[in-house]
């Protein structure tokens, strides 16, 4: 008779690991959509040097200000084009303000201003989420090139 009891309490901690499983899919398929159409966006508006547009997608109003403001005056990098190659979606953080981080890898062409020679780097830029949505991460800006690593 124990048995029997210890087997169908393991068939209900495998059908409800099971479920959570499928929840998890679920989430990170509809976090991978929304921060897809983020991502498309922000780097578009890097694209066309709307820092004010791109600034939207930073979570801090005084670290969105001072990087507007920077890259209005002088921009780090001028984008030709950008290729959102992958999006890596984090399991939930239990601990901060962060309730996710995402990598996104980014294939961008352009040129720094002042070398004027066009490149192609691969990033990878950190993005969180928060309680208000998706948010590129200070600092990534513009990713970390894979050849830095």
């Amino acid at each position: 008779m124990w048995w029997l009891l210890a087997a169908l309490s393991g068939n209900a901690e495998a059908g409800k690991a099971g479920r959570e499983a499928r929840r998890e899919v679920r989430v990170v398929r509809r976090h991978t959509t929304t921060l897809t159409t983020y991502t498309d966006e922000y780097w578009r508006a890097l694209r066309w040097s709307d820092f004010s547009r791109a600034g939207g997608h930073m979570a801090d109003p005084e670290h969105r200000a001072r990087w507007v403001v920077a890259e209005t005056e002088a921009p780090e990098v001028r984008i030709q084009s950008a290729e959102i190659l992958t999006i890596t979606i984090g399991p939930e953080l239990t601990e901060g303000e962060h309730l996710r981080e995402a990598h996104v890898l980014v294939q961008i062409e352009g040129y720094a201003p002042k070398s004027q020679m066009l490149e192609k780097d691969t990033r990878d830029q950190v993005w969180v989420l928060t309680a208000t949505g998706w948010f590129v991460e200070p600092g990534q800006e513009y990713g970390v090139s894979t050849r830095e690593r």
